[in-house]
C-alpha cells in the first residue's frame, strides 16, 4: 500500500455482462503495477479522446500476479457516458490505467470473525477482502478446509437481477445473507435492516466488520452503530476527478478532534475510514 501508484496501459482479456448493467473486466497490465490492498482503487482512462476529459474511478475487485503480467479486475455498473463506453469495449482493447490508488482496508491478525456488509455494486471492494482474508488465513478455497476465520456477507441489491457476485462469494464466505428491496430474493428490505435484526448472534466487539455502499446505506450503518464500541472500516462511494488528491473534488466531512467538523480526501486519506470519524448529518 505504501507503493507509488504505476501509470500503465492495460488490455481487455474479459468485459462480460453479469447482471443487468453490470460488467465484470479483466486488465492484463505489465508487471511493474504495484500489489494492491483490498480497498485500494483504481484511475481508468475509458477513451482516447477527450471525451470524456477525466479517468473513472474503480474499486479493484480482484488481483492475480502471473509470471509474465498482472490482471485487474473490476466490477462495475453502467451509470453515464464513461461506463458506458466501458462496457462496449472488446477484448484485446487497451485502456489507460492508474494505481492502485488510496489508503485500504486494516487486516486484523486471527480475528475470529469478519462481517461484510455490500449494498449493490459496493461488493467490489469486500469481494476482493474476502479473498485476502481467505489467503491470509491459508484456505484452501477449492476444499473450504483450514479456515480459522468465519467470514459473513450481507448482500443487498434493489432486485433479484441486480445481484453480483455471488458465485465468487460462495467460495470465500461461510455464510451469505441476502436482501432485495422488491422481495424478489431474500430478506424483503435493505441490507442493514437484516443487519440490525441479525446482530444479536454476534459478539461484534470482536469481530472485524467492513462495509461499502452508497451512502444512505453506510449513514444507517452508522446510526445502528452510535455510541457502541464497535469498530467499523467504511468505503466510501464519491465521484472523483484526480484521484490524487490535487483537485479537492471528493472531500468528505469528518469529525475533528475538537468536535469541529474537518475535510479529508476520499481518494488520497482514503476510500476507507472508521464508520464513526464520518460526520454523516
Amino acid at each position: 500500500m505504501g507503493s507509488d501508484p504505476a501509470v500503465l496501459t492495460g488490455m481487455v482479456i474479459i468485459n462480460r455482462e453479469v447482471a443487468a448493467g453490470h460488467f465484470l473486466m479483466s486488465l492484463r497490465v505489465a508487471l511493474p503495477f504495484p500489489t494492491p490492498a483490498p480497498g485500494q482503487f483504481v484511475m481508468v482512462k475509458v477513451s482516447d479522446t477527450c471525451d470524456p476529459l477525466l479517468r473513472r474511478p474503480f474499486s479493484i475487485h480482484d488481483f492475480k500476479r502471473l509470471k509474465d503480467c498482472a490482471v485487474v479486475e473490476i466490477l462495475y455498473r453502467v451509470a453515464g457516458r464513461g461506463t458506458m463506453l466501458l462496457s462496449r469495449m472488446p477484448p484485446s482493447a487497451e485502456v489507460g490505467i492508474t494505481g492502485p490508488l488510496g489508503q485500504g482496508f486494516a487486516i486484523v491478525p486471527e480475528i475470529k470473525e469478519v462481517v461484510l456488509i455490500a449494498g449493490g455494486i459496493g461488493l467490489a471492494p469486500l469481494s476482493f477482502l474476502a479473498g485476502y482474508y481467505s489467503a491470509f488465513n491459508g484456505q484452501n478455497v477449492a476444499t473450504n478446509r483450514g479456515l480459522p476465520t468465519r467470514i459473513i456477507c450481507y448482500l443487498g441489491a434493489r432486485t433479484s437481477e441486480a445481484l453480483v457476485g455471488l458465485e465468487r462469494l460462495g467460495t470465500l464466505c461461510k455464510e451469505i445473507r441476502i436482501s432485495t428491496d422488491d422481495g424478489s430474493r431474500g430478506y424483503h428490505g435493505n441490507i442493514t435492516e437484516l443487519f440490525r435484526k441479525d446482530m444479536g448472534f454476534y459478539n461484534l466487539e470482536d469481530a472485524a466488520i467492513y462495509a461499502c455502499g452508497p451512502a444512505p446505506m453506510l449513514k444507517a450503518l452508522a446510526g445502528i452503530f452510535a455510541g457502541e464500541a464497535i469498530s467499523c472500516q467504511v468505503s466510501m462511494e464519491e465521484r472523483m476527478a484526480c484521484g490524487l488528491g490535487a483537485c479537492l473534488g471528493c472531500a468528505v466531512s469528518v469529525k475533528g478532534a475538537d468536535r469541529k467538523i474537518a475535510y479529508k480526501r476520499v481518494c488520497k486519506d482514503g476510500p476507507v475510514f472508521s464508520i464513526h470519524d464520518i460526520a454523516w448529518e
